[in-house]
């Protein structure tokens, strides 16, 4: 018995609504750019994605979600204040997208898993990001 496994979030597949060229060239069909401004997320600041890894989304992924901004902070400071982890933007972005609800329709009567990685932050941004110093 081989279990299916539905793909939302491989790679940067979850995206900041920002930059976001991987989403932009899966939905146009072919490679493409988008980018608006900066991201928090900046481990997933690529406007244009490379050959090959579009390729491999193309191919294997059944979705791509956004997350706005203020859900990618709102996820930082939920895993601060509530599990004690620090991790850069492009590492929230499944816990954003969980919280946010905008996996709600794929993950509904399902086991989930969400990996939260990256401590690549400056501890400048993460008092930015908490309001605890103005940016």
């Amino acid at each position: 018995c081989t279990p299916i496994t539905l793909m939302v979030g491989l790679i940067d597949l979850i995206a900041a609504e920002n930059v976001h060229g991987m989403a932009a060239s899966y939905y146009a069909g072919e490679i493409t750019t988008h980018r608006t401004t900066g991201t928090l997320a900046d481990g997933c600041d690529v406007s244009r994605p490379g050959n090959l890894t579009y390729e491999i989304v193309r191919e294997l992924v059944d979705d791509i979600v956004l997350v706005s901004e203020d859900e990618i902070r709102n996820s930082m400071i939920a895993l601060i204040q509530r599990n004690k982890v620090i991790t850069e933007g492009a590492g929230a972005l499944a816990c954003a997208a969980l919280l946010s609800g905008k996996l709600d329709s794929h993950i509904q009567n399902r086991k989930t898993v969400s990996i939260i990685s990256g401590g690549n932050i400056d501890l400048s941004r993460v008092s930015q990001i908490t309001g605890l110093v103005d940016a």
